[in-house]
């Protein structure tokens, strides 16, 4: 199956990014230069990973029965992912606070932030897709009454007004 494949892709890119966080160990020190490279490559592989392994899980359970369900699949996927996600950073941090790394492990701290962050950004991107698709869905069950554009702005209008001030104040 072809998910499987973009898993395996998503944990090649994991170990590359952990080899670029650890540059200085295989590489030696950067120059002024190039530490700006290393910095920008760490984050290319720890997203890629996240991504792979999003689109890995999107594949793998489009062939079950959700496949023709759009909105049910994409909640599903963002349930998955935020509870892969959850019980990855728990473990993480459990893993440094009791000092598991060794007390001297600030490149393995920095290699489980960098993860920590794109798993991050990509439990809010499942969740932002699982919402436009019900955006759309909703639309066009109200095609009849409101153009599906009208539908958009109102839905997107109420979702400012509740998510701006939690997220403000």
């Amino acid at each position: 199956d072809h998910w499987g494949t973009l898993l395996m892709f998503g944990f090649v890119s994991g170990i590359s990014g952990i080899v670029v966080v650890r540059h200085e160990h295989f590489f030696g020190e950067p120059g002024h230069k190039t530490k700006r490279f290393w910095n920008i490559a760490g984050d290319y592989c720890s997203f890629g990973s996240a991504w792979c392994c999003f689109y890995a899980a999107m594949w793998a359970f489009r062939y079950s029965a959700l496949g023709n369900q759009q909105a049910m699949l994409h909640v599903v996927i963002a349930l998955f992912v935020s509870g892969v996600t959850f019980v990855f950073v728990f473990v993480a941090d459990w893993v440094m606070d009791h000092n598991l790394l060794g007390e001297n492990a600030d490149a393995a701290h920095e290699v489980i932030d960098i993860f920590i962050e794109a798993f991050c950004v990509l439990v809010g991107f499942s969740w932002e897709q699982s919402f436009d698709t019900a955006v759309v869905d909703v639309a066009n069950s109200l095609k009849d009454h409101l153009p599906p554009a009208v539908v958009k702005l109102g839905m997107s209008l109420i979702l400012v007004a509740v998510v701006f001030p939690a997220w403000r104040y």
